[in-house]
């Protein structure tokens, strides 16, 4: 039987000759539609969106296709677009004065000869209420937006993409040095690997390097995943951990994928054992870190005057309910315990200014952040407050960002999505707050 064809798709006008000689190489067949166009071709492109050959899709949007978004002749063709898009493998580039509702003109910067196309795509103004319609729409549909200022940078950002889509990329994690449980999420990770591969039959292979600020951790697959397959991996993967407990019960699991009894009572025995492990160190690395921050605070506030009627024990009690408890699954691994410096820990009476200082030491040392300035710790706030689903990807951004070991193309990515974030959150930042935010991205690199 023939196979079939694999199949990438650019929407847009942009370079595309480096990208498509990049798919030639792996014989890949591409082509090209433009969103600038009528509602019945955004229904043919949607079409295209939903076949079973596309691998995945770079595009550009640019005023004109902002302008349809947000009309009432693109609804349909939008929202059919949009949710086609979603759910494949994707990125869309679009400028930050788009997303921003920047509409400077760009009249003395370029001659359009009179082209209609270029100057409705340049130059034609975007009501405000259009711009915030067509920034909703795509965050409604999960679309993965990102914002670029350089030609150059949508370039390295989309090579990037491609070629981690033709090795079969299955995520790429960065673990700050110093972060709560990191050690124990990389075992985790070597056992979801063996999981892959013993259990249910898949080539993996895992790479990734370190900085003297963190690690990167990554996984390919000979295979191409969907999203939604890398998930479904992982949940099935830790409700397998949960019931490592109950021996007969796990090697049931195991042999009902295809694992035969004997290798099934071996894994189930190594990775019960495991497991019980990882709950012992997770458990010891909490109390450490508890008695680190509280043995820190006293050292540092002993010549104050409030030092007196501190109550050192109420101290602990809040600083042990600011920390994340035993996380459950690998999941929880990856996550962090999101908490306020207005949540006191109960009814325990401690002095607000020691709450403050409580939650800045345990922020700083169970997210790996000590080595950050004042700058870098207000964007992380407001990631918190404002990065909702995206928020553990948003934050793990920040340390890639400001890791000058890591990669260019990396690093980037980082910067792109913060900057994303930042110009899709601004009416709910305040100005100062944003601004200090975004200097500081601008400050880490630039191309």
């Amino acid at each position: 039987m023939e196979e079939k064809k694999k199949i990438f798709l650019f929407l847009g006008s942009f370079p595309q000759a480096g990208l498509q000689n990049k798919l030639k190489l792996s014989d890949v067949w591409y082509a090209t539609k433009l969103p600038e166009s009528s509602p019945e071709n955004w229904h043919k492109i949607t079409q295209i969106l939903k076949s079973s050959e596309l691998i995945g899709v770079v595009g550009k949007f640019g005023r004109s296709t902002y302008r349809r978004l947000a009309s009432e002749e693109y609804e349909s063709a939008s929202k059919e677009l949009l949710s086609a898009l979603s759910k494949v493998a994707h990125v869309i580039f679009i400028h930050e004065d788009i997303i921003n509702g920047d509409d400077t003109p760009y009249d003395k910067i370029f001659d359009y000869g009179g082209n209609a196309y270029a100057y409705e795509d340049h130059l034609a103004q975007i009501p405000k209420e259009q711009t915030e319609s067509a920034n909703a729409l795509l965050k409604e549909h999960g679309v993965q937006v990102t914002a670029y200022k350089k030609n150059s940078e949508l370039h390295v950002l989309a090579d990037s993409f491609i070629e981690d889509l033709e090795n079969n990329l299955l995520f790429r994690i960065y673990i700050p040095k110093g972060r709560i449980y990191s050690n124990e999420m990389s075992r985790l990770l070597e056992l979801f690997q063996e999981w892959l591969t013993s259990a249910k039959k898949e080539k993996i292979r895992r790479d990734g390097y370190r900085t003297s600020s963190g690690q990167v951790i990554e996984f390919f697959s000979e295979r191409n995943f969907d999203g939604d397959g890398v998930s479904g991996e992982i949940e099935e993967f830790s409700r397998f951990l949960d019931i490592c407990s109950y021996p007969e019960e796990a090697s049931r699991v195991l042999q009902g994928i295809g694992v035969d009894q004997s290798t099934a009572t071996e894994m189930v025995r190594r990775y019960s054992k495991e497991v019980r492990r990882l709950r012992v160190d997770i458990k010891q690395e909490r109390e450490q870190r508890i008695l680190q921050i509280r043995h820190r605070m006293e050292s540092e506030i002993i010549d104050e005057p409030i030092t007196s009627s501190i109550q050192w024990h109420a101290v602990g009690g809040l600083i042990a309910s600011m920390i994340p408890d035993q996380p459950r699954d690998i999941s929880s691994v990856m996550r962090h315990q999101i908490f306020s410096p207005n949540e006191s820990g109960g009814h325990i009476q401690i002095n607000q200014q020691i709450i403050e200082r409580a939650y800045g030491e345990v922020t700083q040392n169970i997210a790996g952040t000590q080595h950050f300035g004042p700058d870098a710790q207000a964007l992380i706030e407001l990631i918190r407050t404002h990065g909702e689903a995206q928020e553990i990807d948003l934050i793990a951004s920040v340390h890639e960002l400001s890791d000058d070991e890591a990669r260019t193309a990396e690093r980037l990515t980082a910067k792109q999505k913060l900057k994303s974030f930042l110009l899709r959150s601004r009416d709910q930042i305040e100005s100062t707050a944003f601004g200090i935010a975004q200097s500081y991205i601008e400050s880490q690199m630039g191309l």
